[in-house]
């Protein structure tokens, strides 16, 4: 067999605690490996088969809470460095949402016409009239070969 060699109810010994508890620990192991007998353990620690059944019982719902516990791995320590991590990343994050929203604007503002605002006056272009009042397609300045009279009116 290759790896450590198994330990028994010795390694009980070496845990911190009062001596009775440990010794109903023991009893516990050496019952659940089937190196003692119900009735044997119960005449060594002095109680009852059913008291140590309900023993057996409170030490596995026990162990089974302690072993379901939260994630896996190691406790995270809170640090002013992880702190200053998670500031960070949240500014990272909101500066990349801000970012992206500005990237939106410009492309709407690139595709959607923009009208003029009122600070800017818009440029009307004058509509030259000819003789007999008929329009004429709108001017900056009235063509050089018109009469007179229509240019003034």
């Amino acid at each position: 067999m290759r790896g450590r060699k198994p330990f028994g109810t010795e390694q009980v010994d070496q845990l911190p605690g009062p001596a009775e508890a440990k010794r109903r620990l023991k009893a516990l192991l050496e019952v659940s490996n089937g190196t003692l007998r119900v009735c044997e353990a119960c005449d060594r620690l002095g109680i009852s088969p059913q008291r140590f059944h309900d023993l057996r019982q409170e030490f596995l719902e026990n162990s089974l809470a302690t072993l379901v516990g939260g994630k896996p791995g190691r406790p995270r320590t809170r640090t002013e460095e992880t702190d200053k991590i998670r500031a960070l990343e949240e500014e990272l994050q909101r500066l990349r949402l801000e970012n992206e929203g500005l990237r939106v604007q410009a492309e709407v503002n690139l595709i959607v016409p923009q009208r003029p605002s009122a600070a800017e006056p818009s440029k009307k272009k004058r509509r030259v009239r000819r003789a007999g009042g008929a329009r004429d397609e709108p001017h900056d300045e009235p063509h050089v070969g018109t009469p007179r009279a229509v240019r003034e009116s």
